[in-house]
């Protein structure tokens, strides 16, 4: 692949998209919408981890139903020109697919940040929600290559979603935790009404290639390693503690908070390895790129039409 001609259809698909005023329409509006309503839901609830349960599956809806009828809509284009660079044309669609990520999850961001609910620092959830979204744009995009026509792709759509609702952590923990209220009195909620964490190993499987799980324990261990000492910091880590476990902690962090509600310990330093978590996001993300870039070759519409 040369890199002229590799720049070149990098240039021609961004161009052909960024000039065109119905397509920032298209882009913008909704967003701006699903934005309004998450604030809405953010704001009624007040409370921090259902509003960060909603943005990180309006980031991948997003994100994924952007990008889920790029490549498949233009396989007859590509029949067309044989002299086009597949790495490139895939290169091109991964780097449209990061610009716009960073524009939508900057619009969910500051949505999230005006309910006034969720204080981790803005950059930090920028880059949560970026991560995100680009996790499910990419995979539309590795769903749209794998497909021959836009309908089948949009049926396969909400398929990709649905696992990110059911095994994102939210619905049921990953971890062991232990709900309290941190009034005075502290008020532990009972055994009988906790939500066990899930033994069963196909769950357990499932969770571990979500994106939204992580991408919410990744919130969970933002909120954790904080100055606890502050009170808004320790409320919002009491709210959290109810749904969302820190399964990478090196300690039990549900346990920690506890002790420091009851005066039983000074103010907690919890170690969650909250970088790690950007990691695993940023693995996901190279790996749906990855198999964007493998799948192109096969997947090639000339080689179809030869045949």
């Amino acid at each position: 692949m040369k890199a002229s001609s590799a720049q070149a259809t990098i240039e021609r698909q961004l161009w052909s998209r960024f000039r065109s005023p119905s397509y920032w329409i298209g882009a913008v509006v909704p967003l701006v919408l699903i934005g309004l309503l998450l604030h809405q839901a953010g704001s009624a609830t007040s409370d921090p981890p259902t509003t960060m349960f909603l943005a990180v599956i309006s980031a991948l809806w997003v994100g994924g139903s952007g990008c889920v009828r790029e490549i498949v809509d233009e396989r007859r284009l590509v029949q067309r020109d044989p002299h086009l660079s597949l790495l490139a044309y895939a290169l091109a669609k991964i780097l449209h697919a990061g610009l716009m990520a960073a524009g939508q999850s900057l619009i969910l961001t500051m949505a999230v940040l005006l309910t006034g609910i969720v204080h981790i620092a803005a950059p930090m959830l920028w880059i949560l929600l970026f991560l995100t979204t680009l996790a499910g744009a990419l995979m539309a995009l590795v769903l749209s290559a794998l497909c021959d026509e836009a309908a089948t792709a949009l049926a396969w759509f909400p398929l990709l979603l649905v696992p990110q609702v059911v095994f994102g952590g939210f619905l049921f923990p990953y971890g062991h935790t232990t709900p309290f209220s941190p009034g005075r009195p502290v008020t532990v909620m009972p055994d009988a009404l906790v939500r066990a964490p899930v033994r069963n190993l196909l769950i357990q499987t499932a969770g571990v290639f979500t994106v939204s799980r992580w991408a919410l324990e990744g919130y969970a261990a933002q909120v954790y390693a904080r100055d606890l000492g502050d009170a808004d910091a320790f409320e919002e880590a009491a709210k959290v503690n109810v749904f969302l476990p820190a399964t990478l902690a090196r300690e039990d962090v549900s346990r920690r908070l506890l002790d420091y509600a009851t005066g039983y310990a000074a103010v907690p330093s919890l170690h969650t390895w909250a970088p790690l978590y950007l990691v695993i996001l940023v693995f996901f993300a190279g790996a749906e790129a990855g198999a964007l870039v493998l799948i192109m070759p096969l997947r090639d519409p000339r080689r179809t039409a030869r045949t």
